[in-house]
Order: C-alpha cells, then structure tokens, then sequence
C-alpha cells in the first residue's frame, strides 16, 4: 500500500487574531510581552485610511420621495 505523499496539518488559529487575543492572554497563552513585541513590528498605516460616515434609519439630507 503506497504511503500518502502529504502530510496533514492541525490548524491553529494566529495567536495575534484579535477576536482570540483576550482569551490567548487569560489563558496564558499569550502573554503580554509577546503581544507588546507584536504590536511594536507593526507598520503605521493611519494616513491610508479612508474617512467616513454612516447614518443609521432615515437621512434627513436625502431627496424626499
């Protein structure tokens, strides 16, 4: 019987996924080093964003129908 030429792999969620990242850190998983060190390498990306707004139920600037 001829072997599986791949090998499968458990996936694990990004220790850094920000939905995750509080119960990382309850958990002891993550600890608070390891995220400031993460935090520290990221790229400053602010002046790339786009501003806008949203206006929930009616618009009052909108054309009456």
């Amino acid at each position: 019987m001829a072997q599986p030429v791949y090998e499968i792999k458990k996936l694990e969620p990004d220790a850094f996924d920000t939905r995750l990242v509080e119960r990382f850190l309850g958990e002891g998983r993550l600890n608070d080093k390891d995220m400031a060190k993460h935090l520290a390498k990221l790229e400053d990306i602010a002046d790339q964003a786009d501003e806008f707004e949203v206006v929930l139920g009616e618009d009052p600037q909108a054309p009456a129908e």
